[in-house]
């Protein structure tokens, strides 16, 4: 069955605390809109010819992060903020130095946010969405800067290099 929830994660991050905090994330939401940040415990992969210890989950944070679907999370490459992205339009941002508070909410899509990737300093965000745009946000204003038109069906993903 359709679980509502966390459809992926990413984390780029080489810092071993962000790593844990997100550790399993897409595994471990329980209610529409809520996110748990998790860390795990477990035994080796596969080694040939031994059991294989069962890995065990355990929620570090847990957060309402939207009033619909969770789509997508990814962390920042300054490791301070998690980006939410939703079925309710919006992305929220958290800040991950001062316990997952939410410090801005970017809204302007119509429809579905699907995708999210930040730049490589940080300083701006680029959204897809089922409205049929991109959006390149100014994360210093929480605004867009860009507004990219034109397709024909939803854009559900953007990468940025």
């Amino acid at each position: 069955t359709w679980r509502k929830g966390i459809a992926g994660v990413a984390c780029d991050s080489d810092d071993s605390r962000v790593k844990r905090l997100l550790n399993d994330l897409a595994k471990r939401h329980r209610r529409l809109g809520q996110a748990e940040l998790g860390a795990h415990e477990g035994g080796d992969e596969g080694v040939k010819g031994k059991e294989q210890k069962a890995t065990k989950f355990e929620p570090l944070q847990k957060l309402q992060a939207h009033s619909n679907y969770v789509i997508k999370c990814l962390i920042s490459p300054d490791c301070k903020r998690l980006a939410t992205t939703s079925a309710d339009h919006t992305v929220k941002l958290w800040n991950l130095r001062a316990n997952f508070t939410c410090d801005q909410t970017l809204s302007g899509h119509q429809r579905w946010v699907w995708d999210a990737v930040f730049s490589a300093d940080s300083a701006y965000l680029v959204t897809a969405s089922s409205d049929q745009t991109a959006r390149l946000w100014d994360l210093s204003q929480g605004e867009t800067i860009r507004h990219y038109t034109g397709h024909h069906k939803a854009v559900t993903s953007v990468a940025m290099h």
